[in-house]
C-alpha cells in the first residue's frame, strides 16, 4: 500500500485481495490487515507530500521544461490556488 501511495505504480490489487482471502480462512486478522493497509497508504501519501515539499518547486523549475513546464505556467497555477483554495 506505501508504494502504490507513493510515485511508483504498483496497484494494491495485488495485495489486499490475497490477504483478503487469507482473513476469510482464518489465516490472517481482518483488522491488522484493514490498519496496516490504511498505515501504509497514509504513509506513502506522506512520503510523497514530504518529497513534493522539499523538492518539488526546485525541481520543476530546473526540469520541468522537459515536460513543458515553465516558470509562467506555475506562477499561474500558484495564483489560481491562492484565489480558489
Amino acid at each position: 500500500m506505501t508504494i502504490e501511495s507513493s510515485f511508483i505504480p504498483f496497484p494494491s490489487e495485488l495485495v489486499m485481495p490475497p490477504a483478503g482471502y487469507l482473513c476469510s480462512k482464518g489465516a490472517m486478522s481482518i483488522y491488522l490487515v484493514i490498519i496496516f493497509g490504511t498505515l501504509g497508504s497514509l504513509f506513502g501519501a506522506l512520503i510523497n507530500y514530504y518529497l513534493s515539499y522539499t523538492i518539488g518547486l526546485p525541481f520543476l523549475l530546473k526540469y520541468g521544461r522537459f515536460i513543458f513546464i515553465n516558470q509562467k505556467m506555475l506562477k499561474k497555477v500558484e495564483v489560481f490556488f491562492l484565489k480558489h483554495g
